[in-house]
């Protein structure tokens, strides 16, 4: 069930201008907001694997060998619609200490290669407690296979068009409203609506990760299982408006 909340936004009058000029000049300019409360059917983990190596080559091989076990992994965990996806692969020159380079006036040396792969890894159900469940059960696989990056877990509802809709046409309802109530309160009417713009934003809690970067021997090692809570999230809708008032 969808719970809606409004909120009275900044508002003000503006009675300028003089001459034949001042009917034309008279607005009043308000805002509403609107908050509307989603719960989702969709998880993504940001992960990534780090490997850091002398060689180049053993470097990218380690990167390689973790995925695929992590790939296997996941698979095993036989959660529905599972989908990974990796755009990010990177890899840096690990130098020397510059200061200790120029000390000898020369170039710092190349002393290793760090191969970072950075992926997602995304779940859907509508159930928001299985949903929990499974996002729990993929941070730990992956903690357990070679996973050394957590960046963050961000629960989500696919398909959002009308929960946005409603929490745009409650937050323009609630700035109506309250431009109505400030003529009142001045001793005007308003003559017509002028402009309206509005935007929507997300608002949902951090999940309490560990850290981001994590040492793979300690994930490996005897452990409780992570928590991880989908519950809902807030939809936020702000509205601006302007009228003629007479």
């Amino acid at each position: 069930m969808v719970k809606k909340m409004c909120l009275i936004g900044v508002c003000a009058i503006m009675i300028t201008g003089g001459g034949g000029y001042a009917a034309e000049n008279r607005r009043i300019e308000t805002g509403g907001t609107a908050k509307v409360w989603v719960t989702p059917d969709s998880a993504r983990l940001f992960l990534g694997i780090e490997s850091l190596h002398a060689d180049a080559g053993k470097a990218r091989e380690e990167n390689a060998v973790r995925m695929q076990k992590l790939l296997s992994a996941l698979k095993n965990l036989r959660i529905k619609d599972i989908r990974v996806k990796a755009p990010s692969y990177q890899v840096e020159l690990v130098k020397e200490r510059e200061y200790d380079a120029v000390r000898e006036g020369r170039v710092p040396r190349i002393i290793g290669y760090r191969i970072v792969q950075e992926f997602t890894v995304r779940i859907q159900d509508r159930d928001p407690d299985r949903l929990s469940q499974n996002a729990a059960k993929i941070l730990d696989t992956a903690l357990a296979h070679g996973v050394n990056l957590v960046r963050k877990v961000k629960f989500f509802k696919e398909d959002d068009t009308s929960q946005r809709r409603e929490a745009v046409k409650l937050a323009v309802q609630d700035a109506m409203k309250t431009a109505q109530v400030m003529a009142r309160a001045a001793g005007v009417r308003i003559k017509e609506y002028v402009t309206i713009t509005t935007g929507v934003r997300y608002f949902s809690p951090p999940q309490p990760l560990m850290t981001q970067r994590v040492d793979v021997a300690a994930a490996a090692g005897p452990q409780t299982s992570s928590t991880l809570s989908a519950g809902r999230i807030v939809l936020s809708a702000q509205a601006r408006i302007s009228c003629e008032i007479k």
